[in-house]
């Protein structure tokens, strides 16, 4: 349920539970406490608006029921009714009234304002979570603005190169309908932990899919990057992991693709980069 129409709901019902008690405390029936109570719902009406529909709309309503009360108690006074009316009494309601409306809609405008912005974030936080929480490696959308970075550098300086390297977990997708999305999550985390304790700390990793990580290595040339590669495929590959369930204990062992490539001037944007490393991983058996 939207966020807004739960606050309105709360709104309401609160309104409803203050409506409900007066109704017993004003119970008794003489004019003093119908008119007492008559002020009160009109108080509470003004402070729901001001909270539904913000500042102006309690405070035009404030105002009617201001006009209201000083057209009921001129009339009094002008014809002189037979009515006792403690006229003291009411001065306080030309107070209560707008001061409730003011605050009821400054309220208001100031708890739409935070639920907006709230939503706005909700919406939108995808476009600030550069981290995924599993591995803590860095996501695709870092992945792809980083790699750029490394190219346009590559081309600026002569002097400079890089290589990349992808990783593809094999079956990850069987694993998780077998053996759940808690065990997927900790079979990855343990992958990353291998794969970081194999890095330098210019090196930057990331978490490009679901099921495949990436490895940008700054002045690393192919060889170099495919040492690293082979290095990281076979302590993956030699990795047992542990299932442990109520009932029994499963040792699945982890297998993995991983193909490399250095910087060059066919290899000129990020896509064709991961397309051309993708296509490798096909030859990786």
């Amino acid at each position: 349920m939207n966020k807004n129409i739960k606050y309105k709901i709360l709104i309401l019902s609160l309104s409803l539970e203050f409506l409900l008690i007066t109704t017993f405390l004003f119970s008794k029936n003489n004019i003093k406490n119908i008119i007492d109570f008559m002020l009160f719902c009109s108080t509470l009406l003004t402070s729901v608006l001001g909270l539904f529909y913000g500042l102006i709309w309690s405070l035009v309503s404030s105002l009617f029921f201001v006009f209201l009360l000083g057209t009921y108690l001129m009339f009094n006074t002008i014809f002189n009714t037979p009515i006792e009316i403690a006229f003291e009494n009411y001065y306080i309601w030309f107070l209560i009234i707008p001061i409730v409306a003011y605050t009821s809609g400054y309220l208001g405008n100031h708890t739409k304002d935070i639920l907006s912005k709230l939503d706005f974030y909700t919406h939108n936080v995808g476009e600030y979570i550069t981290i995924d929480m599993v591995t803590h490696f860095k996501n695709s959308k870092t992945f792809y603005i980083e790699l750029k970075e490394e190219i346009d550098r590559a081309k600026r300086y002569e002097n400079e190169f890089f290589s990349i390297v992808l990783i593809k977990i094999k079956y990850l997708n069987e694993f998780k309908s077998i053996y759940g999305l808690n065990q997927m999550n900790n079979l990855l985390g343990n992958i990353a932990d291998k794969i970081s304790s194999a890095l330098r700390s210019s090196d930057k990793k990331y978490k490009v899919e679901h099921d495949t990580f990436a490895l940008i290595l700054p002045s690393t040339d192919l060889e170099g990057a495919n040492n690293l590669k082979n290095r990281i495929k076979n302590d993956i590959n030699l990795t047992t992991f542990n299932l442990e369930n109520k009932n029994d204990k499963k040792i699945f062992t982890i297998e993995c693709q991983a193909s490399c490539n250095e910087y060059n001037d066919n290899l000129d944007t990020p896509i064709k980069i991961k397309k051309t490393l993708e296509r490798e991983l096909e030859y990786d058996v």
